[in-house]
């Protein structure tokens, strides 16, 4: 195909509409990749940040029921073991409360098991925690000492283990969603490199297309052709105009015929 064979609209039209084209498919490439990476950090901070927080007042509430139980079992004061008492009633409101938060998260399957075992061993702890502080403040302390050491203590280990293990899968799921939203980020960024090096060639190709075929179809640069042009128009016929070897078709070529024709 001739360049002379379409317009010089056309053919600017074809370059850049190309260009255009091949810009917007790649900036719509790299937007759903960032995209992507927008909705995994969102995944990290709405979510898996929010569960981690939650785990760890849990973690912290339960911790604090353990500790008062043992510093019960020990006082002998009254007045002392009922303020320590009204430490464990706050806590496990405050456990309640976050564990009702926790609920209104989605989990996965692993997450949903991890959860079901946590609400076992606080239902399973949490009489045996009870029972040992009404024999501490009964002044029953050997025997709250005993309960403690071969069935309260354990199974708040269990419980705490629990929650410990919902706090690393919320680190996994973190750690998953950094690589995922590195690997979109890395996607992008390559799309983004390769579509500029590209658009940069072929720019550079078309351009160096379009500049040969008018060249080409001048049969010289522009502004020499209409130089010439004026000066045949004026009736100088003397200028000289040197055409490429087998060129009879561009504007320079036909310039040289009609000057030959009318020196004649």
């Amino acid at each position: 195909m001739k360049f002379t064979d379409h317009k010089i609209s056309t053919w600017l039209t074809f370059a850049f509409g190309t260009l255009v084209l091949l810009s917007l498919a790649s900036g719509g490439m790299a937007l759903k990749q960032l995209s992507a990476v927008q909705a995994e950090l969102k995944v990290v901070v709405t979510d898996n940040n929010v569960k981690t927080k939650i785990n760890n007042d849990l973690s912290e509430a339960t911790h604090i029921v353990s500790r008062v139980i043992r510093t019960i079992v020990l006082l002998d004061d009254t007045a002392a073991k009922e303020r320590e008492m009204a430490k464990v009633v706050k806590a496990r409101e405050s456990y309640a409360k976050q564990w009702e938060a926790l609920q209104k998260f989605p989990a996965s399957e692993a997450g949903q098991a991890i959860r079901a075992k946590t609400l076992q061993a606080a239902e399973t702890a949490r009489p045996l925690n009870t029972k040992v502080m009404e024999l501490g403040l009964a002044g029953k302390g050997p025997e709250a000492i005993a309960l403690l050491m071969s069935e309260a203590g354990p199974a708040v280990t269990r419980w705490q283990e629990a929650i410990d293990e919902n706090l690393a899968l919320q680190e996994a799921n973190n750690q998953k969603q950094y690589e995922e939203a590195q690997a979109n980020y890395l996607v992008a960024r390559n799309l983004l490199i390769a579509s500029s090096v590209l658009s940069v060639l072929l720019a550079t190709l078309l351009g160096w297309l379009i500049t040969r075929g008018l060249v080409g179809s001048l049969g010289a640069e522009p502004g020499d052709a209409a130089a010439l042009a004026q000066g045949v128009a004026a009736g100088d016929l003397s200028a000289r105009i040197d055409i490429r070897p087998g060129d009879s078709t561009s504007m320079m070529a036909q310039l040289k015929a009609m000057q030959d024709s009318l020196a004649q």
